[in-house]
């Protein structure tokens, strides 16, 4: 798993922390070319460059696509750093080649910035154009650089998470927001049919488990560079899609009520199920849309429950 385009874009002072923590590393490598990369589930984004005097042509918002990108190579599972002294003689570079190639990096060491709960961030970054030494103890002091800038992303991560789902929080919602609210899109609310019955008879932690499938179910939903879904709080949740024709979206929404006709969690003889208020939007604020998309829910619910209502936002 990787962090979304989204959530990087919006963790506060990253611009900042880029610089300091590249400047930082100058100490143990002044002469060289010194970068941070962000990994999404496919892309690479090259989110901070230092001044450097190589002939280097990497440039901060350069983004590759992650099949190609040599930082995809990295061990994150292992936090170990992916090193190629000569990138001339590297017999294993397969596509990354050619992207070596077009930025003239002939030396490069990677270091995995991860987080405690595994999620990879990126890496931090060091190339040259030419063949170069990385000698083991430069190597090992800016790993130790590398995890004091993820304890400063694990508190980013945190901020926007929901601490029992793992999805995005209202927090996220109403950050991100104003970076998809220019473009057309669609919000739909979610919220379970028979939950409160869950948690009375089987208790909470069932609840809980139930809340967690929830989640999962929706990720699958979610998939892809352009949305993402986000728990408001209790059994209400909201996924968000760019702007598609009807028939797509009318398919998603369609798509993910078959997902809550099973459960793997063991409900006993509960019944439960899902009823979605959706709206597309187009510049409108966050809270109108939800306004709206809640009134859709709302008639969903009164007309007889697992079902879905699609509006355009006035």
């Amino acid at each position: 798993m990787s962090l979304s385009h989204f959530e990087i874009a919006i963790y506060r002072h990253l611009d900042q922390l880029t610089t300091d923590v590249l400047e930082i590393t100058k100490g143990v490598f002044p002469d060289l070319t010194l970068y941070i990369n962000a990994l999404t589930d496919y892309e690479q984004i090259t989110i901070k460059v230092a001044e450097h005097h190589t002939s280097v042509k990497l440039k901060e918002g350069d983004i590759s696509d992650l099949s190609g990108a040599l930082c995809h190579r990295v061990d994150f599972e292992n936090q170990k750093p992916l090193i190629y002294e000569n990138i001339d003689q590297a017999k294993d570079l397969g596509d990354a080649r050619k992207l070596l190639n077009d930025v003239n990096i002939k030396a490069y060491l990677g270091i995995p910035i991860v987080l405690n709960s595994g999620e990879r961030f990126g890496t931090l970054c060091v190339a040259n154009d030419e063949p170069t030494t990385f000698k083991s103890e430069s190597v090992q002091l800016i790993q130790r650089i590398a995890r004091l800038f993820s304890f400063y992303i694990e508190i980013q991560y945190e901020a926007y998470r929901d601490h029992l789902t793992k999805v995005y929080n209202r927090s996220f919602l109403e950050a991100v927001y104003p970076s998809v609210s220019n473009d057309k899109g669609i919000i739909a609310l979610l919220d379970l049919d028979g939950f409160k019955l869950v948690n009375d008879r089987l208790g909470h932690q069932v609840g809980d488990e139930v809340l967690m499938e929830v989640a999962e179910k929706l990720r699958k939903h979610t998939i892809g560079r352009s949305s993402f879904v986000v728990r408001l709080g209790g059994d209400e949740f909201v996924m968000y899609w760019p702007q598609e024709s009807a028939e797509t979206i009318n398919q998603h929404l369609s798509n993910v009520l078959q997902d809550f006709k099973s459960w793997d969690v063991d409900i006993k003889e509960c019944q439960l199920s899902a009823s979605i208020g959706a709206v597309s939007f187009e510049k409108q604020e966050l809270l109108k849309v939800l306004k709206q998309a809640d009134d859709a829910l709302y008639h969903v619910k009164k007309s007889g429950r697992n079902n879905y209502k699609l509006e355009h936002c006035d």
